[in-house]
């Protein structure tokens, strides 16, 4: 595990290397349905014109970020948006920590989470963000109403595998452990667990900044997928390049090749012509050589 501190505190960082967080509802997860075939800079290509289109984005003014969470990152499925102006404002922040800053992350990455277990976590004043963590690929920050009406609409999907176990942390605030009691009435199937501790043996323990989120940070520059697909072709070319560079070269010496042999074809014809001209026919067209001076043999 590593020590997190909001960006925003005032609190000295922990020793060593720690996660500075930033609010999450400025850093959201935005799903997208881009193919499963596309992969790399075509996928982050076409998931970024996705995201723009429905969002009526500036690009100029946001960056969309692949969100590679789980064991197979590869055909992700979610972006992370957020303004360019808020990481340049968070980058200043932490500039004095150096390399003390492990990573960058929105809030609700730092949860903990498994396949079994979902968290939900609470600040000391009701009014402020709530975080949730919904399976190691997805997760939110929004206002305590907010957070729980997700939580209960994710309950409701049929499209989606629900958890074993449901994970409290922080103080209780009213408010939403009357909607949490409200949400697992409908499934009492679901565990509730006080803490970590509370949770059973049988599910799946939840692992925190275990599923890639280092990854995510924001602290590093965003990668261009344009640039990384002229990457790779570029690299792609010089094979290429090579290859179509030694075919010129042999067809070069092979029409030198041929081009001499043509010049010996036509001096061994003009040779032949001659001796049958002095030796065999003084006069005449010579239509077949070979036949004219197989009868002159012959008579």
């Amino acid at each position: 595990t590593h020590a997190t501190r909001n960006v925003s505190s005032a609190e000295p960082p922990p020793k060593g290397r720690f996660v500075a967080l930033v609010p999450g509802a400025e850093a959201p997860l935005i799903e997208v349905d881009v193919p499963a075939a596309l992969r790399d800079g075509a996928r982050e290509t076409v998931a970024r014109r996705q995201i723009a289109d429905r969002l009526g984005l500036v690009l100029d003014e946001v960056e969309l970020r692949p969100a590679p969470l789980g064991d197979d990152g590869t055909a992700w499925q979610a972006m992370m948006m957020v303004r360019k102006s808020d990481i340049s404002a968070w980058r200043a922040r932490l500039e004095k920590h150096g390399r003390s800053v492990l990573a960058l992350l929105p809030d609700y990455l730092a949860l903990p989470v498994s396949t079994d277990v979902w968290t939900i976590a609470t600040q000391s004043d009701p009014e402020a963000p709530v975080q949730v963590r919904l399976v190691p690929t997805d997760g939110c920050s929004a206002e305590p109403n907010l957070a729980v009406l997700t939580l209960s609409q994710c309950l409701t999907d049929a499209d989606r595998a629900y958890p074993k176990a449901l994970l409290r942390i922080g103080p209780h605030v009213p408010e939403i452990d009357d909607a949490l009691d409200a949400v697992l009435a409908r499934h009492p199937e679901i565990i509730l667990a006080e803490g970590l501790d509370a949770l059973p043996d049988t599910v799946a323990q939840p692992v925190t900044l275990g599923h890639g989120e280092i990854a995510l940070s924001l602290a590093m520059p965003q990668r261009d997928p344009r640039r990384d697909i002229e990457d790779r072709l570029r690299g792609a070319l010089l094979p290429v390049a090579t290859f179509l560079l030694a075919g010129i070269i042999w067809a070069a010496a092979t029409f030198d090749d041929l081009s001499n042999l043509r010049d010996e074809v036509r001096t061994a014809q003009d040779r032949n012509i001659s001796l049958v001209r002095e030796a065999f026919l003084h006069t005449g067209p010579l239509p077949d050589i070979r036949l004219q001076v197989i009868r002159l043999i012959e008579d």
